[in-house]
């Protein structure tokens, strides 16, 4: 895994530069071609197009997938998002849930030192509604370099993918997963990798486990002063 850590952080801090004013035209393009993956991504990066133009040309299209991501996608804006914030990321996950982060449109210095808001919501009947929320962990970040990076979902598990650091980037992965008793995600695991920017490898470490009790912390429960305990292991 050497690098890999690095390099995705370079990928994420230079994608917006990479794709510019290109983002409407290469969002339009992913739809023409039905690959969910990159309407997501430039949706994600800040693409400002329309979801009702993207979904006419979806539905054209045929593409069913990204029908149904925008169909959602078209909800939350409505029902979810405050008219100064725009959607961070908004991923899918299991069992009729899907998980939003918020950001404010025009972001100022001291809002990188706060956690964005995410959602946790699930569908009842033919909309979503909310079943809990908490904020990404800010850690002290005072730059678009650190914080949130993105969320990872496989089966019922989701991943809250997060960079921190000076000298040592600090890779930070909080796993949640759906509890079929309580008919909730709890908190399964959390690790962290480390890389030393000033290093002549710039290799990752091994990843560090941290101790868990499962089953036991909720979503909501995973708030900035739990993440410090949490990482202290005063918990």
């Amino acid at each position: 895994m050497k690098n890999i850590g690095i390099l995705l952080i370079l990928i994420y801090l230079l994608s917006s530069m990479m794709y510019g004013n290109d983002l409407n035209k290469d969002l339009i393009k992913s739809v023409e071609e039905g690959n969910l993956y990159f309407v997501k991504h430039y949706f994600d990066r800040g693409a400002d197009i329309s979801v009702g133009k993207a979904l006419k040309l979806a539905q054209k299209k045929g593409h069913t997938e990204i029908i149904k991501y925008l169909e959602v996608r078209q909800q939350i804006l409505k029902d979810f998002v405050p008219e100064n914030y725009r959607i961070k990321d908004l991923t899918l996950l299991s069992r009729d849930h899907i998980i939003v982060v918020l950001q404010k449109k025009e972001m100022e210095m001291e809002d990188y030192q706060v956690g964005y808001p995410i959602i946790l919501l699930k569908k009842n009947k033919d909309k979503y509604i909310e079943v809990s929320r908490t904020q990404t962990v800010s850690v002290g970040s005072n730059s678009a370099a650190e914080g949130f990076m993105g969320i990872v979902s496989k089966g019922d598990f989701f991943t809250i993918e997060q960079v921190f650091g000076g000298r040592v980037f600090i890779l930070s992965y909080a796993t949640f997963k759906y509890n079929t008793s309580t008919e909730e995600f709890l908190l399964d695991k959390y690790s962290e990798v480390y890389i030393d920017r000033y290093a002549e490898s710039q290799d990752e470490s091994e990843p560090t486990h941290f101790k868990v009790e499962k089953n036991k912390y909720s979503f909501e429960d995973f708030t900035e002063e739990f993440f410090d305990a949490l990482r202290n292991e005063l918990i």
